[in-house]
C-alpha cells in the first residue's frame, strides 16, 4: 500500500550497503530498491549507484553514511572492502545499524568480520531476496515504533518539567497588587 503522506526533508535517512560484485547481487539491490519505493514517505534511501558526484567514491559514501540516520548492511558470501568501510564508518559515527547476513557459505574473512560485528550489534540471517526484504521491513518498523515510544516518553517528561508540579498540588502565588 502506497502512503500519501510526504514528510519532505524530515524523512529518516537510510544508507544501503551491500556488495555490487556480480549480477546476482545487483539484481538483489534492484529488488530491495523497488521495495523501498513503497517506504518513500517515511524514509529517504541512499543507494550509491543512483548518485553522480564530483567527489571520489570513498569520500561520497563515507559522507553519506555519516549523514544517515540508519545504515543497513547486507553481508553475502565474501567481504567487500567498501561494505566493511561503510560499516566501520557507521559504527564510529554512532549510527543505528541493521546488519543482514545471508545464510549461505561465507569466506573466512567474512566469517571473521561477522564475528567482530556481532560483538556490538545483532545480525539477522536471511535466505533469499524476499526474505531479506521482509526482514528489512520488520526491523525498520520495529525501530520506528521503538523510536516513537522513546520520543513520546521524552516529550512527556519535558511537558511535566515545563508545567511544574501536578495540578493536585496547591501553588500559592504572591499578591502583586499590594
Amino acid at each position: 500500500m502506497q502512503h500519501k503522506c510526504d514528510l519532505g526533508s524530515d524523512r529518516i535517512k537510510v544508507f544501503f550497503s551491500s556488495s555490487m560484485a556480480n549480477a546476482r547481487y545487483m539484481e538483489q539491490r534492484l529488488s530491495v530498491r523497488s521495495f523501498f519505493e513503497r517506504m518513500k514517505p517515511l524514509y529517504h534511501w541512499y543507494f550509491i549507484e543512483e548518485h553522480a558526484s564530483p567527489n571520489p567514491v570513498k569520500k561520497e559514501y563515507t559522507e553519506e553514511v555519516v549523514n544517515s540516520d540508519i545504515v543497513i548492511v547486507v553481508l553475502q558470501s565474501n567481504l567487500r572492502a567498501g561494505v566493511q568501510k561503510e560499516y566501520e564508518t557507521a559504527q564510529r559515527a554512532g549510527k543505528r545499524i541493521f546488519c543482514f547476513e545471508h545464510s549461505g557459505r561465507k569466506t573466512q574473512s567474512l566469517k571473521n568480520f561477522i564475528g567482530k560485528v556481532r560483538l556490538s550489534i545483532t545480525t539477522t540471517k536471511f535466505d533469499d531476496t524476499r526474505d531479506l526484504i521482509d526482514k528489512i521491513e520488520h526491523n525498520l518498523l520495529s525501530d520506528l515504533v521503538k523510536e516513537y515510544v522513546r520520543l513520546y516518553e521524552e516529550n512527556k517528561r519535558l511537558r511535566e518539567a515545563v508545567s511544574g508540579p501536578s495540578s493536585s498540588e496547591s501553588i500559592t502565588m504572591p499578591d502583586l497588587e499590594r
